[in-house]
């Protein structure tokens, strides 16, 4: 998603059905400058994903990306 300057926002990355979240990040448009505010799993047991919050602090607007690492469940 493409977060203009100033703007703040989320972004969620979702395990398939039946996988767990053992990780995951957060990708960032290199061209502005970003504040982030979350780079975690959801509030959630077992954890599904992974969810980001970043504001674009720079002058151009720029892409948000969360990922996750899925497993299957021990």
């Amino acid at each position: 998603m493409t977060i203009q300057p100033g703007a703040f926002d989320s972004a969620f990355a979702a395990c398939p059905d039946g996988k767990v979240a053992t990780g995951g990040g957060i990708s960032l448009g290199l061209q502005t400058t970003w504040q982030i505010y979350d780079d975690r799993p959801p509030v959630a047991f077992p954890p599904t994903g992974w969810v980001v919050s970043a504001q674009n602090t720079g002058q151009t607007a720029a892409d948000i990306k969360a990922w996750v690492v899925c497993a299957n469940p021990a």
